[in-house]
């Protein structure tokens, strides 16, 4: 006994750290959980329902950091429950003599909804896991309760779940209102100096002290663009204002995102070209009569001096008539050009987006287009997401069956529903730690639940209820406020709510208490066995999605008719969202992959533009043809399976520029200048190789040679 103490301790000592650590929005959310528990609680034992626990739970999981993600999660938390229900009962009356055949409905329906969970945004993807649970919830109740109508268990779960949802939206509309808008502000004015970081670092002269925007500061501005893609989402509810605000907020973090890499390309050509010297001391004059800084206030203002400084100090016509051995150096500026001309772009994008004055309500059409754009598919992804959770429940199941313990039932619905809902809402370097949160959290709620049964077994009213639990469902929640430790607050608020015995509004007795830890203990280890051991989202398994990710993003770059912009830097954000949080910014080898990755970004958007070029009026149709050619080189490129240039890509690239530059030579116009250059810039990266694995044996320029 003393040696299980002595491994506790440490444990304990973490939570009450974790509770000293506790900023003013964790005592809100604290707050907040606390008072819609206790509210949902007052409802459920009112209308004397079976598990008023279920009511607590679902109102502490619906406390969110916004008013738009708590309504929509609410909504989706709502819709969920109401199709697992009618899932429920449909097997019911389909399988309810065959146990066999149930179990592997359940499982397939578990696999399912987890398929169409991480084929779509969070929100969507919530209400997915949340059918698949409450179907197996209320199959398995009705097996746990034969006696009871599987109707009775199907109303009762509903009104749970609705009850907890109606007391988290009310108390925090009343108490604690926290609209999207100033948090995903306040997130892009930090992503905004994480690239002005970023900025002074490329141009930092040599041998001079500057901020370095090393892989520390890297992983923090991913973060940051993880958050405010969440805030964005959360935008798109609440209601016509909110949707236009989301798609200029979309916008700035594409923005964002091109610009991030647009300076990584400017960083190699510097070093490429040997212009440190001659070029970075242009650049930074011009950035100074920008006023050297993204300032919040007056962006339209500092876009214009932007625009107007970098169009003054590389005109587009001096570059674009450079050949032979000018064309690095003139490339190097072109570079320079477009890096301030995007840091212009995300000036006035962030100008749009975030101008409180000037809110821009979306049509109907419009709204579907944003959500859509929102909306991430990664079809492989999902399928593996789908086995795995599917996998979870058959396995939970049989155990259950064949174990003969009545309450395996409850813990085969929690480790499907916890092994979904885990998987789709933290990022995959966070899914090895969330069983053993969860068991954390429990472990530490169950000794004062024993004490609490010990000492109060029945109150008198609800009052006395509430005094005496209100102390522990506020440092639970507080717990598990942050983001990071949600799934601790989450196994203790499960214990607590699991603990409570309805009939005389007390706690329940030992032995059913320690049963309802050993069921969260299961469902943790059967989540944490679903998630590290079937189809386990490694880094290296990351690592080839991301590579993958890279030959489909040109291969969408490619097709005809061309992605909008808009859309490509979106499925940009994605690529680097999804799967480069797996990276190691301090490995070298992940940071020539991430290099590979922001090269094949740049030169998927240029690409865009090339190709909305030929398809536009100014282009002769001999050279839409010749760019057709070179766009399906750029499309069999994508699909091979090791990204490497070929003499006939470089044969295509040679042959568009020359015909650019006959083109240009007949009907000079700015949009042939720059489609020359990106053409130049094409060449140029397909001749250095800079999509290929490093193991790539023979360079191109030997094999052209």
């Amino acid at each position: 006994m003393s040696g299980l103490a002595d491994r506790l301790r440490p444990a304990a000592a973490r939570l009450d750290a974790w509770a000293l650590q506790a900023t003013a929005s964790d005592l809100a959310f604290a707050a907040q959980a606390t008072l819609a528990m206790l509210s949902s609680l007052f409802v459920a034992f009112a209308m004397g329902l079976d598990r008023p626990d279920w009511a607590a739970v679902t109102a502490f999981l619906m406390v969110q950091d916004t008013d738009g993600q708590a309504f929509w999660r609410g909504l989706t938390r709502v819709g969920g429950t109401l199709a697992g229900i009618g899932a429920g009962l449909a097997f019911l009356s389909c399988f309810a003599q065959d146990g066999a055949a149930m179990t592997l409905a359940l499982a397939a329906w578990g696999g399912a909804c987890a398929f169409l969970a991480r084929d779509h945004a969070i929100p969507d993807a919530y209400a997915c896991a949340v059918a698949a649970l409450t179907t197996a919830l209320v199959v398995l109740g009705a097996a746990a309760r034969p006696d009871l109508p599987a109707i009775h268990i199907a109303i009762a779960r509903g009104a749970e779940t609705t009850i907890g949802v109606l007391a988290n939206l009310v108390v925090g509309a009343a108490l604690f209102p926290r609209p999207s808008g100033p948090v995903a502000a306040g997130l892009a004015a930090a992503v905004r100096a994480d690239l002005t970081a970023h900025v002074r670092t490329v141009l930092a002269p040599r041998g001079a002290a500057a901020p370095e925007f090393g892989p520390a500061e890297r992983r923090q501005a991913a973060q940051r663009l993880a958050a405010m893609d969440v805030e964005i989402e959360a935008l798109t509810h609440e209601g016509a204002v909110g949707l236009g605000r989301a798609r200029a907020a979309r916008a700035l973090s594409s923005q964002l995102v091109l610009a991030f890499v647009e300076l990584d390309a400017l960083a190699h050509r510097l070093r490429r070209c040997g212009a440190d010297e001659t070029l970075a001391p242009e650049i930074r004059m011009a950035w100074r009569e920008a006023g050297e800084d993204l300032a919040p206030g007056g962006a339209r203002a500092a876009a214009d001096r932007l625009e107007a400084a970098a169009r003054a100090a590389f005109p587009l016509d001096a570059l674009a008539g450079a050949t032979g051995a000018r064309i690095g150096p003139a490339l190097a500026r072109w570079r320079a050009r477009r890096s301030l001309l995007r840091l212009a772009g995300v000036l006035r994008a962030e100008a749009t987006a975030l101008e409180p004055r000037a809110p821009v309500a979306l049509p109907r059409a419009a709204a579907a287009e944003t959500r859509r754009a929102l909306a991430r598919r990664d079809r492989g992804l999902a399928a593996a997401h789908g086995l795995r959770v599917g996998l979870a429940y058959l396995l939970a199941l049989l155990a259950w069956r064949y174990s003969g313990w009545a309450s395996g039932g409850l813990a085969a619905a929690l480790a499907g529903g916890m092994t979904t809902i885990v998987s789709i809402v933290l990022p995959r370097a966070a899914h090895a730690g969330a069983g053993r949160q969860v068991a954390l959290g429990t472990l530490a709620a169950a000794a004062p639940l024993a004490a609490l049964q010990a000492v109060a077994p029945g109150l008198e009213g609800f009052v006395a209820f509430a005094l005496v639990c209100t102390p522990f469902l506020f440092a639970f929640s507080l717990i598990g406020a942050p983001r990071t430790r949600r799934l601790t607050g989450v196994g203790a608020i499960f214990l607590f709510g699991f603990g409570l015995e309805p009939a005389n509004a007390g706690f329940a007795p030992p032995l059913q208490l320690a049963n309802t830890v050993l069921v969260l203990l299961a469902a943790a280890a059967i989540q944490h066995l679903a998630l590290t051991l079937v189809l386990p989202e490694t880094s290296e398994r990351s690592r080839r999605l991301l590579d993958r990710g890279m030959r489909r993003l040109l291969a969408d770059a490619a097709r005809r008719p061309p992605p909008r912009p808009a859309d490509f830097a979106a499925t940009a954000f994605d690529l680097l969202g999804d799967h480069a949080g797996a990276l190691d910014f301090a490995d070298p080898a992940d940071r020539r992959r991430l290099a590979r990755v922001s090269a094949a970004i740049v030169l998927g958007a240029e690409l865009v533009e090339l190709n909305r070029y030929a398809t536009g009026p100014e282009a002769p149709p001999f050279l839409a043809r010749q760019l057709a050619h070179l766009r399906g080189a750029m499309a069999t490129l994508a699909l091979r399976p090791t990204l490497g240039a070929t003499p006939h890509d470089l044969l295509q690239a040679e042959a568009a520029v020359e015909a650019l530059r006959a083109h240009l030579a007949q009907a000079p116009s700015p949009a042939t200048q720059e489609a020359l250059m990106i053409a130049l810039h094409l060449r140029e990266t397909l001749a250095e190789d800079r999509l290929c694995e490093p193991r790539r044996a023979t360079p191109p320029r030997e094999l052209v040679q």
